[in-house]
């Protein structure tokens, strides 16, 4: 488990949960700097310019608030991001920043290790969701072990107060436009990432090595699209390629990867060429998606339908692209949005991964 620096009630829930692997580093988006590699993070951190990977991440009280906290009349619905005011309990984590090369470095001496997964989150979803060593939805490492390493990236989402369904509405409306803002930052990383390829042969060696794939959820996906978006084209000509990309129940646009829309040209085009395999994931019975269609303020402003409901369509053009009916891959499961650890979902990953790093004869 993620250690202590001062003891944190947890939920009964929480406490009956097994513990899971210890979250080796994390891609944070947004930190506060503590110390001269000592970074703290949670969904309010506003201070990096570009994502910073972390290591030895700690839970810790969160700073303390003002006399009037609980009683700002906006975060009754949701969390403002007034750190003296709002009412919702939000966990805080320490970490150690790493470079690049020290990143890397250590994944080469990870033996066991043959492959690195980032990993997009969701909306609303808060860091402690996400590392999710409590049984969460988003812990989506210990079906890899040991091979695979999942590192999150973790974007400021909201935080939300889950009883009120109207403040899922305004957390998923926020989140949009939290998640366009977040994907020029995760740009940066990966512009950065190409300058440390060609000055680090450490570097190098790990990130072109065709060990990392990307595998993006939900909310993530429109991060992800927003982020194809902002890349420059020399980073897809002289940067790292992925070996899989996974783009599962997306969020975003269905025209995506539609040749003529500008969706597809402006970001759909570049995806396709960000990986050896695309992989899609799609489902008509996913209600969380479906139910986005019946909020009128939502539609209004972001657009009818989601790619992981209707699916990709014609995708003639992309001959590297593969999508699954999630509901003819899993039939009868009650909940088509978040599977991650459903073993059948789970060995398509491992074998599109094992095809795309050659270690198997592809399936005709």
């Amino acid at each position: 488990q993620i250690p202590f620096k001062k003891h944190i009630p947890m939920t009964e829930e929480a406490k009956t949960e097994l513990p899971a692997p210890q979250t080796f580093a994390v891609l944070a988006v947004r930190v506060e700097k503590i110390g001269e590699k000592r970074v703290a993070f949670n969904s309010r951190s506003i201070t990096a310019d570009v994502p910073i990977i972390v290591t030895n991440i700690q839970r810790v009280d969160p700073p303390s608030r003002c006399v009037f906290s609980g009683f700002c009349c906006i975060s009754t619905l949701f969390c403002c991001d007034c750190v003296c005011c709002c009412p919702v309990e939000v966990d805080y984590f320490e970490a150690d920043t790493m470079t690049m090369e020290e990143f890397a470095l250590a994944i080469s001496e990870k033996k066991e290790v043959t492959d690195v997964m980032l990993f997009i989150h969701g909306y609303t979803l808060q860091p402690s969701d996400v590392l999710s060593l409590q049984g969460g939805c988003q812990d989506i490492q210990a079906p890899y072990l040991p091979n695979t390493l999942v590192v999150p990236v973790i974007w400021s989402s909201v935080m939300m107060r889950k009883q009120f369904e109207t403040t899922r509405i305004v957390g998923w409306m926020v989140d949009r436009s939290r998640a366009a803002t977040e994907a020029k930052h995760i740009a940066m990383f990966f512009s950065q990432a190409r300058s440390e390829c060609k000055r680090s042969k450490i570097v190098s060696d790990v990130f072109q090595s065709g060990k990392f794939h990307l595998y993006a959820h939900s909310m993530g996906t429109y991060v992800f699209f927003r982020m194809a978006e902002a890349l420059p084209e020399e980073d897809l000509t002289e940067g790292f390629k992925f070996g899989l990309v996974v783009v599962k129940q997306a969020n975003a646009p269905p025209d995506w990867f539609d040749a003529e829309s500008d969706n597809f040209k402006n970001s759909g085009s570049k995806v396709a060429h960000m990986g050896k395999r695309l992989l899609i994931t799609y489902a008509k019975e996913d209600t969380r998606l479906n139910q986005l269609e019946n909020i009128k303020a939502a539609t209004k402003i972001y657009g009818h339908n989601n790619l992981g409901a209707v699916g990709p369509g014609d995708t003639k053009h992309i001959p590297t692209l593969k999508a699954v009916d999630a509901a003819a891959l899993m039939p009868g499961l009650e909940n088509y949005h978040c599977f991650h650890k459903n073993e059948a979902f789970v060995k398509l990953i491992k074998e599109n991964i094992d095809e795309v790093r050659g270690r198997t004869t592809e399936k005709v």
